[in-house]
Formats: C-alpha cells, structure tokens, sequence
C-alpha cells in the first residue's frame, strides 16, 4: 500500500498540506507529487534508490519528500543547517544514486566529486508515475544523528518503524478528522518529518512553516488543532502574547527536546491548554514516552509528575538498568534502555557501535532517568540529544 495514493483515492478534497501562503488538498498534493516523482524516474530512481534532499523551502522539501516515497525510494533528509564540510562528508558516506538540492546550495561549497544531482526546480515534468507499493520492511528514511557523542551514525528506520510510531500517538492522543498539526519543526529532523508521515497515514492536515517566529505560530492557532515545540518555543509564545489568542483550537501541545519549564506548564494549565511532555530520539522514529492526555487533564497543579516525560507509548518498553545492565527498582537513576516496533534494527554499517548499543532487542540510549512506581518516566541526565516532537 502506497499511503499517499490512498489519501489521494479517499479524501481528495480533503486539505492536506500547507503553509502560511498555499493550502493543497490530497488532490493538489497528489499531482504535485507524481510530477516531482516522475522526474525523479526520469533521471534514474529505482525502488529502494537512495536520495539526498538539501532544501530549504519546507513545503517544496515536503512534496519532495514524499515523492521520494511515492517511487519507494529510501530518503536521506540532509540538515542544512550543518556546514558543508558535514554534509559532504555525510554525502560521501551514504552514497545517494542522487542528491536533490536547491537554488541555495549554490552559495554553498560541497563537495560532491562524482555524486550525481538535480536542482528541485527542474523537477516538473507533468508525466503520469504510477505509486510503488512499498514493503514495510524496507527502508523509507535513513537519518543521520547529531553527532554530539562523536561522528553521525545513519539510522535506518522502515515504513513499518514509521507506521508503528505513528499508531502510538494516534493512541495516546486520538486522531480527528479535521486536525491540523502545526509543524515548525524542521523536516530534517525525526520531530518534524514524523509530523509530515502521520499527516499522510492519518489522512489529516500538516500546516508546515519554515522558521519559527513566534508572531506567526500565534497567529496560525485558529488554524490548527496539535503543535509540536522545544520548550524554549513555548516560553516565547507566552512571552509573545499567546494569551491574547482566543479563538484557539489547539487540543495537545508536545513537548519535547529538554528540560521543561514548569512554570510554562502550569501557565498553559491553568488556561486549559494541555502540555504533554514527551522523551524521544531519531533511533525510535520520535516518540518513546509520551504523558497521556487524559492524565493531563486529570492532574493536580502541584503534582510533582508535570516534571516526568510520561509513559511509554503504545508498542514501547522501558528498562531502567545499572552500569551491570541490571534492572533496577521504581525511582533507582539507572541507563534508558528502548525496545518495540517503532526501534530501528542498528545503524547502517556500524557493527562496533551495534554490538555495544543492541542487545537482545534493546537499544541502549544512552541517557539516564528513572520510571515511578506506575511507569512513568523521568529524565534526568540526557547523553544524546533526545529531541521528539509529534
């Protein structure tokens, strides 16, 4: 099954994806895709091909993107915000058959030697393309982790890693036919490309920016229903005025990428604007715990478990474990350790680093916090970066 040709065939009128100046149905969506999608099988991709991505307009990068899936392509989303001595050498490591770019990469000095590539704009031959019916254990995304403990490490994550994450946050926070998730954050990035995934396996709207400003997400609350942010993002919107918006429809506020700032909790709390914090990596395609809504709305101003991550979403398990990589007892500080459905297999070509960070089916984090005596997660010490939105 092709996602996006589903949504296309059942909801086509239905609003799909936009951004502060379009708005495009599953209709509008679907043509631009096949046309993006068959130029791409004009320059060579095959099923399973690997293709780079560096763009900076989002919605141009979303159409992309899911272009890529709809030939049943393996895309490599390349941060742009990384300097071109990283990008080329992530470029030389994974070898993409090609490497979408666009008008700006030529301010830019990669270095592609003999990678082949194509500027997004020349991508508009109005050609028929038939969607491929992806396996969902193949590769749909290999993401490149930040770096921050020693060199990028590719993760692989499949179609079925995706649908599995994507069904533990329909879980936990239901799914209506008109939401609209606000996405301001970047498509390169596991909190925001999930956004764009669960849009199209939901059949639901995305509203995608380019940058957050706080002004302009105020102003686009009437027009969604999630919003996905850092807490830094937050502290800024309420700053910004956010309690001058009252026709808001916003129902669940994600909350992930760092300490959370209490007293932005309890102030969007006490306005009846429910903040689920929630702990993730690229390694789980985005969610591991989530706080369930209903929880939430249930809790007590002063509960000390506004301070925890949540529980573990449906499909995850948590283990808490000792430097012996033993379990360790309700509120004992020990090493997260991950399983489940949405959990990559290992990193690409990194059998030293999958030898010491899967064992059994479980994925050593490399973070450290502690569950409560119901489960919940409380993140204390972060050794990776832990950024899940969405």
């Amino acid at each position: 099954m092709n996602w996006l040709h589903r949504q296309v065939t059942a909801r086509p009128s239905a609003l799909a994806l936009q951004s502060a100046e379009q708005a495009l149905n599953w209709s509008n969506l679907g043509t631009r895709v096949r046309r993006v999608a068959a130029a791409l099988r004009g320059v060579g991709v095959q099923p399973n091909d690997r293709v780079a991505v560096l763009i900076e307009d989002n919605l141009q990068f979303a159409v992309t993107i899911l272009a890529v899936g709809w030939l049943g392509a393996t895309l490599i989303p390349l941060n742009r915000r990384l300097t071109d001595g990283e990008i080329s050498w992530i470029l030389q490591d994974i070898d993409p058959h090609l490497l979408v770019i666009d008008h700006t990469a030529g301010t830019r000095n990669i270095e592609l030697a003999d990678k082949p590539f194509v500027q997004v704009n020349e991508l508009t031959l109005s050609l028929d393309c038939e969607p491929v019916d992806v396996d969902e254990h193949g590769v749909a995304v290999i993401m490149y982790t930040s770096g921050t403990t020693g060199p990028p490490k590719p993760v692989p994550l499949t179609w079925e890693n995706i649908k599995a994450s994507a069904a533990a946050s329909a879980f936990n926070i239901g799914v209506h036919r008109d939401d609209v998730w606000l996405c301001v954050i970047p498509l390169y990035h596991i909190g925001g490309l999930s956004i764009l995934y669960r849009g199209v396996l939901y059949g639901t709207a995305t509203l995608i920016l380019d940058r957050f400003d706080a002004g302009e997400v105020i102003a686009m609350l009437p027009r969604v229903t999630i919003v996905s942010l850092v807490p830094t993002m937050l502290h800024r919107l309420i700053q910004a005025g956010m309690e001058k918006q009252t026709d808001s429809r916003v129902r669940a506020v994600l909350l992930g990428g760092g300490p959370a700032d209490q007293d932005a909790i309890a102030w969007c709390t006490a306005r009846g604007l429910p903040v689920l914090q929630t702990y993730g990596m690229t390694e789980a395609c985005s969610q591991v715990t989530t706080m369930p809504i209903d929880a939430v709305n249930d809790l007590p101003v002063d509960s000390p478990r506004w301070a925890s991550a949540g529980l573990p979403v449906l499909g995850a398990t948590i283990s808490i474990r000792s430097s012996a990589s033993q379990t360790v007892p309700a509120h004992t500080l020990g090493n997260i350790f991950v399983r489940g459905p949405m959990v990559t297999h290992g990193y690409l070509d990194r059998p030293t680093e999958n030898s010491r960070r899967f064992v059994d089916g479980w994925f050593d984090t490399g973070d450290f916090g502690y569950v409560d005596e119901q489960g919940y997660l409380y993140v204390k010490v972060a050794g990776m970066t832990s950024l899940s939105q969405g």
